[in-house]
């Protein structure tokens, strides 16, 4: 069996430029968000901006584990999920989570949740995301008995060659840098949500943000209250995050 690689992130985190590094690699079978079919269309049936779902992928957690494990008897795997997506799997599926490299991409939650209101203005504070990974952070220390590798994606734009220096250390792989730069395009993985992942299609790598005005929680009352929620679990992450 190959290594199996999973980036649980949140919405906005700049999670799908992540990805792209590692498609960009050309080291594994990459899948994009394959437990978003379980959360959405087994678990809560909740309609979801922008979702366009594939007729041929499974939609329960086993169909989607099993999926997962096949392409890894081939060849290296990598995909990047939400942790709210299967919280509920947790001491459930130990075994799983013990069977895959787990790790995790946060943002500043303010900017974070500024961008996903321009896409979805009434996502909940479960799908802000930030609780759930410090939840599934702290049931993977007790499993595994060690921190998961922990990434800023403010420090990725600030020094992407060593944040990503320090994450190929923490999955144990040695990747190629070269792999931070393409040719701007959509690559088929984000065809059934591609709508959320223009600024991702566009670029040309990781780069830092053109916009860096602190955002104005005055004026947002609601993501004022989403912020204040999530702040203390962002902080908790932060201070076990991998350093460049």
């Amino acid at each position: 069996m190959h290594p199996i690689i999973a980036l649980w992130c949140h919405p906005r985190s700049r999670s799908t430029a992540m990805e792209r590094v590692l498609i960009e690699t050309e080291v594994f079978e990459v899948f994009h968000e394959p437990f978003s079919y379980y959360h959405y269309l087994e678990k809560e049936h909740r309609p979801f901006p922008n979702f366009h779902p594939e007729a041929h992928h499974p939609q329960t957690f086993d169909g989607i584990k099993d999926m997962i494990l096949k392409a890894a008897e081939t060849k290296p795997v990598f995909f990047k999920d939400m942790s709210y997506y299967v919280s509920d799997r947790f001491n459930s599926d130990e075994s799983f989570f013990k069977r895959i490299k787990n790790t995790f991409l946060v943002r500043d939650p303010a900017a974070a949740f500024l961008s996903y209101l321009k896409l979805d203005d009434e996502f909940t504070v479960e799908e802000a995301g930030i609780e759930a990974q410090a939840d599934h952070v702290d049931f993977l220390q007790n499993l595994n008995k060690s921190v998961p590798p922990i990434v800023s994606s403010d420090d990725l734009v600030e020094d992407p060659t060593g944040v990503f220096k320090a994450y190929c250390r923490g999955i144990g792989m040695s990747l190629d840098a070269g792999a931070l730069t393409w040719d701007p395009g959509t690559p088929e993985q984000w065809d059934y949500a591609k709508d959320w992942h223009t600024d991702a299609s566009e670029s040309q790598g990781i780069q830092k943000p053109k916009d860096t005005k602190p955002v104005d929680l005055d004026a947002h009352p609601r993501l004022r209250a989403l912020v204040e929620h999530h702040t203390p679990f962002y902080k908790k992450l932060m201070t076990r995050r991998l350093r460049p």
